[in-house]
Order: structure tokens, then sequence, then C-alpha cells
């Protein structure tokens, strides 16, 4: 049984934002070149994250920052809080706890393969996320106020670049284990956006 399901993203809207994204950089990416030596270690730190709303019968409240680290031209790792609240007929949560993620670009940039690709990537992405849930949203029998809910993903996205230090991101991602509390469709979708601060302004967000 699926305690809280959102609505699915519909594809229009999905090819809209990336749509948005492409247009927005078409002339900033046409400008810059890629930089031919590694960052230094303070250019490699990314902040992001991932925010959610919803109305209605179900409602449903999402903030998730991250903060992250390219340890390696194709590998990166980031981790950060998360703080939910759900409610639906049934009843309602806050919820908080964090994520930690890794993620592996197969395809650092698709623009060394099609041209008119502007800096597209691929990546695979690991995640592990506990979350602290009222024991009666759980609708399972203890004594305890609170129940941990631990969970495990696996998945693939791609990023587009988002102006010179900003990346959009569309994940999706396969509950792996959840302990058996499926709180989470699957796949589960994932929209979010990256920058990079410390990057100076020429440099594209990428990695390196």
């Amino acid at each position: 049984m699926i305690i809280f399901k959102r609505p699915g993203l519909s594809a229009l809207k999905i090819v809209m934002l990336l749509v948005i994204a492409t247009a927005s950089t078409r002339e900033v990416c046409a400008q810059e070149t890629r930089r031919s030596t590694a960052p230094a270690p303070s250019e490699r730190i990314f902040l992001g994250g991932s925010f959610g709303l919803q109305f209605g019968t179900y409602a449903y409240l999402e903030f998730s920052p991250v903060v992250g680290y390219w340890l390696a031209p194709r590998i990166s790792v980031a981790a950060g809080p998360s703080f939910k609240y759900y409610k639906d007929p049934y009843g309602s949560s806050d919820v908080w706890g964090w994520k930690g993620y890794t993620r592996f670009a197969i395809i650092n940039d698709l623009s060394n393969i099609i041209p008119s690709a502007l800096g597209i990537s691929f990546y695979l992405h690991g995640e592990y996320e506990s979350l602290s849930f009222r024991t009666s949203y759980l609708g399972i029998q203890s004594d305890a106020p609170r129940q941990q809910v631990n969970t495990v993903f696996a998945g693939a996205g791609m990023s587009q670049p988002l102006g010179s230090r900003g990346n959009i991101n569309l994940t999706l991602l396969w509950v792996v284990d959840d302990g058996g509390y499926m709180i989470y469709n699957n796949p589960e979708y994932r929209i979010e956006f990256v920058f990079r601060f410390f990057a100076p302004r020429p440099a594209r967000v990428e990695s390196y």
C-alpha cells in the first residue's frame, strides 16, 4: 500500500522546462569554451536541492537543500537535510531527516557527440535517505511517537546547463529498499537546480 502518492509530472511540463533551460543558455554556451585545467577545490563545491509544493486533498511540502563536491571529473557526492510535510484523508505528518547521494557522469557533455546538444550530460545516481515520520501516519502499532524510515534509491538522470553557473537536473529513481513502508512512487521523479557560486563567471557549470 502506498501511503502517499503525488500526481505524476506530465511529459509536456518536463519538455517545457528543458526547452526554457535550453533557450536561456543558448547564447551563453555558444560563447564559452571548456576549461583545460582542473578547477581549484573551492570551485568544485556546488549548492542545490529540490522544492515541492501541493495543496488540496493530498497536500505535500518539501524543502531538501544539498551541498556537494566534485571528487573527480565524473564523480560527485552531496548531502543535506530534508524537511517534508504530508497530509491526506487518513492523517498527516511532519517529516525530517537527511539524504546523501553520489553521481557518476556517463556522458559529461553530449555536445561532444551532437554539436547542438548545448552541454547536456547524463549520469547514474545512487542515494540513501533517512526520514522520521509520525508513527500514527504510517499506520503501524508502536508505543514510539515517531518511526525512522530508511530508503535506498538507484536511478539515472540528465543535466542541462542553466546560465553560466547553474544546471537543471531531471532524475528518475527506483526504490531498491524501503523497509516495506512504500512511501514513494516507483519510479520517483526529481527536478532540482544546482549552482556553483565559487566558479569564475566565464566557466561553464559542469564536471571538470
